[in-house]
């Protein structure tokens, strides 16, 4: 938008927009920073008078808030355009929001903390040898490389451990496990140059190397994977096969998710491209196009189309809703920042759409949720409290 702060006031003072209106609208908060929108309200709110008066030292949160969701509804009411920059929208003017009123007032009015800042998570996993000896890997590094008999880092340094820097060899094929802990991410390539991005509170099992006749990993929890082509003596492909839960994945070559988490009553395998066939005691085999994602709840095994985007963005470090289940967003945010959230269930009919960015606060999130569900929220050291 030219003259962005002209643009924003006009806009804002307006009664009704126009789909134009809120594409530009979309588009800009999406695609800056908006400190512009910032200013805007500081101006709208007459917030520099009230920063002088100490009489009065928060905005009016009701006021502000229903300014947001009056931004919220002429946002997503066009339905011709697509949904994606609306959607986003809504949850940058929620973290636009939460900032503004974080860096005014110290906190957010929807939002209490006992003096305790959470973090997102980052680069945290164990690597477990097959002597049982336990390796807490560098969070300064992003992945392990699992090269001939050696076991280093993907840049290079070799894995140490009691500051004595050496490298882990192996002469016969051993069974190894990469661990992430809840706000920990880990990328392992492994011995056939397969690639795998670890998410929070997930486990994969693997060899050291690999027979001349199958690929075979577990896993427990969420990964991405990237498998590479190899082929036998006779040019044939070898298969590669995951493990997960009542469930295995036969690939030959493809990129796909896997969701397997204990605490979830659904596994999903989301295929990006390839070809995959997804088989389980329980249901007959589906095979899997790109674009498709096996489904399987409660003994039964379904095939959809899905936006792959959805399901394999978060190893980009975002989060896409796409009318998410509000419970199970939950859940991806306590295994993400490590935090419990007290055992209420919220209503299912609350959908979310939108983006959650994983390197925001704990803060930030919350009040995406808060005005989504109508909740407020209290973090006390781990544990979140909802009101």
């Amino acid at each position: 938008m030219e003259n962005n702060k002209a643009s924003i006031r006009n806009l804002l003072q307006q009664e009704r927009w126009t789909e134009e209106n809120a594409h530009l609208m979309a588009e800009y908060l999406v695609q800056s920073d908006q400190s512009d929108l910032q200013e805007v309200a500081r101006e709208l709110f007459d917030l520099d008078q009230q920063d002088k008066d100490k009489s009065n030292e928060r905005v009016d949160e009701e006021l502000f808030r229903q300014v947001l969701k009056d931004i919220h509804q002429r946002i997503n009411k066009p339905k011709k355009l697509p949904w994606l920059p609306y959607a986003a929208a809504v949850l940058v003017i929620t973290f636009a929001a939460t900032w503004f009123l974080m860096s005014n007032y110290g906190t957010s009015p929807t939002i209490r903390s006992a003096s305790t800042i959470v973090v997102p998570g980052g680069n945290k996993a164990t690597l477990t040898l097959a002597d049982g000896r336990s390796i807490s890997l560098s969070d300064e590094k992003s992945g392990i490389i699992i090269d001939s008999d050696v076991i280093k880092y993907n840049d290079g340094t070799g894995i140490s451990t009691n500051d004595e820097k050496r490298e882990v060899h192996s002469s016969t094929q051993t069974q190894l496990s990469l661990k992430t802990p809840n706000g920990g991410q880990y990328q392992i390539t492994l011995p056939d140059g397969t690639k795998v991005w670890l998410n929070a509170a997930s486990t994969l099992r693997y060899p050291d190397k690999f027979g001349s006749k199958e690929r075979i990993v577990e896993l427990e929890g969420e990964a991405y994977f990237d498998v590479s082509h190899v082929f036998d003596r006779s040019n044939k492909k070898i298969p590669f096969k995951v493990k997960a839960k009542d469930q295995l994945v036969e690939v030959l070559g493809t990129q796909f998710n896997i969701t397997a988490y204990t605490d979830e009553s659904t596994i999903s395998t989301t295929l990006v491209k390839g070809r995959v066939r997804v088989a389980s005691s329980a249901a007959p085999s589906i095979a899997l196009l790109p674009g498709e994602q096996a489904y399987f709840e409660n003994g039964l095994m379904s095939k959809r189309t899905v936006d792959v985007r959805n399901y394999v963005s978060w190893k980009d470090g975002i989060i896409i809703l796409d009318q998410s289940d509000v419970n199970t967003v939950i859940r991806q945010v306590e295994r993400w920042y490590d935090v419990k959230f007290d055992a209420i269930e919220l209503s299912k009919s609350t959908k979310l759409n939108g983006i959650l960015h994983r390197n925001a606060q704990l803060a930030g999130i919350l009040e995406v949720l808060s005005i989504n569900t109508g909740k407020k929220f209290e973090i006390n050291g781990r544990r979140i409290m909802i009101k």
